[in-house]
């Protein structure tokens, strides 16, 4: 019997063994310190129900060990040695491999657990609150921090760089390994930082007993300019892996234009540039402050000038724009992302793929613009506490002093930067949702057109509720523009300009008054006191406190606004553009009357040297004394008067007539074969009504009788010449 039972007991323990040496786990029962979270289903682990891990610290349901993913210090071990024997095989036989720390493999302490998301807390996540437009609310920070925490721990490193042995090798596509392994192979120097950063704060990075020898105070600061170190170090990640594995994969990968990969990720080469320079300055003062040099041990004394230069002059300004930017595109980002995953299927699929990307850990694009917005709102609490831990009256503490200011200053004008953005957008939206031809007559006359409202800038937008002289509340949506305060009604989704007892909608700013309306504590009167005529206004709001809001945003923009009203034309500007080309259509007209006037001219000129050589084939010695010319050149810069060229012309024709009376006495006594030449007696010259006139041509050569069609066209053009004259 008591051999059959110590069988059965040996075949227990050997059970008992196997069960606990599991995917390269060697599982320990006990008491652990430190959290006891199951790194499986994430519920506490207590009692007999703990397992935990010898080679990696993994605690585990005994329920949950079957799934519980492979040793990490197993797998680091068989990776490094696959990484030794690649070495090996590519150098001479004759080559000695001497041993030297591989920045490829992170080592992973063995005195630290595993810590879960929930575990871990991030004592810099809390932002910089500010009223403005910066995604930092309390329920967002919160979220993004536990979200950061998970995917940034520094724990995870070596699981980042080594992919899951339970997965296959064809869950991940052939462009995710690539990804990794440019990552790897361009990012190196930051993998190697990470080992750096393992550790929860500076206390854990330094030996114990030159931990000892420093003040508490000192400590305390060196751990939170540690932790200001490493949250940076986290940001360069996030930056690099939007820019390596999401922005490079729709490139190459969805094959999208740069326009719409710019769409996703604005300025995502600027902020890595700027981090970059930022988190390499504190590196290079953590080397310089080893103790002794070059030792683990260090005490960075100086951080204030980094800090101050970084977020000052040129970089602060570099930042403001930077931030700005990328803030102000932050929900457009989103929106794109979110239509990118609905219409376009490889887009769908890239995401898919990089969910089980080793580097990507499950986090999605808006994660990580969500993070990216984010950080620069945790500079000032970071700065704060350093500071708090700074000796006063010293020249660290006047320059952590200054850069806190600065930085304080870069918040707010991103927030501005962003706040009107989001204005801007808003007035776009509101303009697009008008009819072209929307206009609105002022007080003074002039038309306030749709056109006219993208020139300003919008201060301030919300419903109101314009009072009626029948006491009726109207629904009007106000905008409040740089020098005019405009009411809107929507109407089958289209605005147009209010129309509420013949009011004129658009209120000029330089001459109105505000004031509250008597036992009213949501309306105001609006009395616009303009030359044109005066005019009031009642408008009532939701609260008490937004009435005192467009209260007090009126009152600004009226002290703000120009002083002179902007005069607002009675021409469109499509009515503008029309005039413009009917101006240019004139000219061009102009220019070819001009042509063909020039060419009349030419005409004329030939048509009188014809006549000359005419005449003198006539036998007519003087005809070349008679210089043919016309009375209005063609290159002439003066124009000569009507009058005067009417004038001018029945001179010549007097001329001419006296020329021909005196010609036709002369040739009277000549022969019958002169008279052939020119058969005109004087006495039918001075009797224009002859008959004998008609059977020749004026001229005074012998042409063909006429017929009636060509008298008819002869009579025509006489009546047209009366006319022009």
């Amino acid at each position: 019997m008591s051999s059959t039972r110590n069988k059965n007991k040996g075949k227990g323990k050997d059970r008992e063994a196997k069960d606990r040496h599991l995917n390269g786990h060697w599982f320990g029962t006990g008491p652990c310190l430190g959290p006891t979270l199951c790194v499986v289903c994430d519920k506490p682990a207590s009692g007999k129900d703990l397992l935990h891990c010898s080679g990696c610290t993994a605690i585990v349901h005994k329920s949950c060990k079957e799934s519980v993913p492979p040793c990490l210090k197993k797998l680091q071990d068989r990776c490094a040695m696959t990484v030794e024997k690649s070495k090996t095989a590519s150098l001479p036989q004759n080559f000695t491999v001497r041993d030297s720390p591989s920045h490829s493999v992170i080592p992973i302490s063995a005195s630290q657990p595993v810590l879960t998301p929930r575990e871990r807390k991030d004592t810099g996540t809390q932002s910089y609150s500010l009223p403005g437009s910066l995604p930092n609310s309390d329920s967002m920070l919160s979220e993004s921090s536990e979200t950061e925490s998970e995917a940034l721990r520094p724990k995870s490193h070596s699981e980042d760089l080594l992919p899951t042995l339970g997965s296959s090798a064809s869950n991940e596509s052939s462009f995710g390994d690539d990804c990794v392994d440019s990552y790897i192979q361009t990012h190196g120097n930051i993998l190697a930082d990470c080992a750096d950063y393992e550790a929860e704060s500076w206390s854990l990075t330094v030996e114990h007993k030159f931990c000892k020898r420093q003040d508490k105070r000192a400590v305390k600061r060196q751990d939170v300019i540690y932790e200001l170190m490493q949250t940076e170090l986290h940001h360069l990640q996030t930056l690099h892996i939007m820019a390596e594995v999401f922005r490079r994969g729709m490139k190459e990968e969805v094959q999208l234009d740069a326009e719409s990969v710019e769409r996703v990720f604005p300025c995502l080469d600027q902020l890595l540039a700027f981090h970059h320079t930022f988190f390499a300055a504190m590196k290079e003062r953590r080397q310089s402050s080893g103790q002794p040099p070059g030792h683990r041990n260090y005490l960075i004394q100086q951080i204030g000038d980094i800090l101050l230069r970084q977020f000052s002059e040129e970089n602060g300004e570099k930042m403001k724009q930077v931030y700005g930017e990328f803030c102000s595109h932050h929900n457009e980002a989103v929106a794109f992302f979110k239509d990118l995953m609905q219409h376009n299927k490889r887009f769908q699929s890239f995401i898919k793929q990089q969910s089980q990307n080793s580097l990507v850990r499950r986090r999605e694009i808006p994660e990580c613009i969500l993070l990216v917005t984010q950080r620069i709102t945790k500079y000032p609490v970071l700065l704060e506490r350093i500071l708090h831990y700074t000796q006063e009256q010293t020249e660290e503490h006047a320059n952590l002093s200054k850069a806190l200011a600065h930085i304080r200053d870069a918040i707010t004008a991103v927030d501005v930067r962003v706040s009107e953005y989001e204005r801007h957008q808003r007035l776009q939206e509101v303009w697009n949702r008008m009819e072209n031809r929307s206009a609105a007559k002022l007080k003074s006359g002039n038309t306030f057109r749709k056109q006219d409202m993208m020139g300003q800038t919008l201060r301030h937008q919300g419903m109101l509720l314009w009072k009626t002289a029948t006491s009726r509340l109207k629904d009007v949506l106000a905008l409040l523009l740089t020098d005019v305060l405009v009411f809107l009604q929507e109407k089958d989704q289209k605005y147009t300009f209010a129309t509420v007892d013949q009011k004129p909608p658009v209120i000029a700013l330089q001459k109105l008054i505000v004031r509250e309306v008597a036992n009213e504590e949501k309306g105001m009167f609006l009395i616009s006191a303009s030359s044109a005529g005066p005019e009031m206004y009642e408008v009532h709001t939701s609260s008490k406190e937004e009435r005192n809001t467009w209260m007090r945003l009126i009152r600004e923009a009226v002290e703000s606004c120009p002083e002179e009203p902007e005069e607002y034309a009675s021409e469109s500007e499509e009515e503008k553009r029309t005039a413009e080309a009917r101006f240019q259509k004139i000219l061009k007209l102009q220019e070819s009357l001009m042509s063909q006037d020039q060419q009349i001219c030419s005409n004329l000129e030939e048509k009188l040297q014809i006549y000359t050589e005419l005449s003198a084939l006539s036998g007519r010695t003087d005809a070349a004394l008679v210089e043919p010319r016309l009375l209005v050149q063609p290159q002439s810069e003066e124009l000569p008067q009507a009058a005067a060229l009417l004038s001018a012309a029945l001179q010549e024709a007097e001329n001419l007539k006296a020329a021909l009376s005196s010609k036709a006495r002369s040739l009277s006594s000549h022969s019958q074969d002169s008279d052939s030449v020119f058969p005109i007696s004087p006495a039918a010259l001075s009797d224009p009504s002859s008959d004998s006139l008609e059977e020749i041509g004026g001229n005074g050569f012998d042409l063909p009788p006429m017929s009636d069609s060509q008298k008819k066209h002869e009579s025509t053009v006489d009546f047209e010449v009366e006319i022009n004259f």
